[in-house]
């Protein structure tokens, strides 16, 4: 596998929903319960509920938000 393939699989494996004005999660696709790279920065989220339809999640970027409500943290840990 060369790097262009390697790289473009890893780039379907990413949601980049940065600027976008999410005020929350709503329930996703079932297409999208591979992604493992979820971005979203710079939104109005107070909440990462919702976090947790991503099973097979490993990074989370949600910085420049208004979160104040942790709940979903314990899914969070479980990131491997």
């Amino acid at each position: 596998m060369n790097r262009t393939m390697v790289a473009t699989e890893e780039m379907a494996k990413t949601l980049n929903l940065q600027g976008q004005y999410i005020e929350e999660l709503d329930q996703v696709p079932p297409k999208y319960k591979k992604i493992t790279s979820l971005i979203l920065s710079n939104n109005h989220l107070r909440s990462l509920r919702g976090v947790e339809q991503f099973p097979k999640l490993k990074k989370l970027i949600a910085c420049d938000n208004a979160v104040t409500y942790f709940s979903m943290c314990f899914f969070l840990i479980l990131m491997k």
